[in-house]
């Protein structure tokens, strides 16, 4: 009976010591509780590789960051002390998506909620397609709609010269006279493209 009991001592410290090594890595800070542990945390995971390592066998495995009502929307931060960088995957408030360089107070990327269906669609062969989910494989930008048509960049005379190192070819609507220009980079010039005879008369 004493040897059970030794056995039992012996096995309870070696659980509790255990217990208490695990436990002792967390620590509080007011109301906050933080791991103090040097290495990566994992759940369902006993070896990660990162500071968090989630793995679970299942349909779609998610992580979540939900707001019950706050204003704002919900984000998810990505902080570098070195750089300053400070970017936002954030949901906001109205239900949209955006990425922002908080660091430089930016909206980089929105989108709104219930936009188009494959309003951007990238393929497995770099082409990319705006409102089609199958952009031509000669294209490298397709813009598809029945509704819309393509606007280009819209400058002044002025804004037009100011253009600095502009790209052979490159193509501007002048809202000054109202004509499109070309970038000739052989002949250092803005050559206007001429309108045909043909119009049509808008609804």
């Amino acid at each position: 009976m004493k040897t059970i009991n030794i056995y039992s001592l012996i096995i309870l410290s070696l659980v509790s010591f255990g217990l208490n090594e695990a436990m002792g890595q967390w620590t509080a800070n007011g109301s906050h509780i933080y791991n103090s542990n040097t290495g990566n945390v994992g759940i369902g995971n006993d070896s990660p590789t990162t500071l968090l390592h989630v793995k679970k066998l299942m349909t779609e495995p998610n992580i979540t960051v939900q707001n019950l009502g706050g204003s704002g929307g919900a984000t998810y931060v990505m902080l570098d002390n070195a750089s300053g960088a400070n970017w936002k995957f954030k949901a906001t408030s109205i239900g949209g998506f955006k990425i922002r360089d908080h660091a430089n107070l930016m909206d980089v990327v929105v989108i709104e909620p219930n936009s188009t269906p494959n309003a951007f669609y990238i393929s497995t062969s770099n082409n990319v397609g705006v409102g089609t989910s199958s952009p031509e494989l000669t294209a490298l930008l397709d813009l598809s709609s029945t509704t819309d048509g393509f606007l280009v960049p819209r400058v002044t005379q002025a804004e037009l010269i100011g253009i600095v190192g502009p790209a052979n070819g490159l193509i501007v609507f002048c809202t000054t006279d109202e004509k499109f220009y070309v970038y000739l980079a052989t002949s250092y010039v803005w050559k206007e493209i001429l309108y045909g005879p043909g119009t049509i008369t808008p609804n």
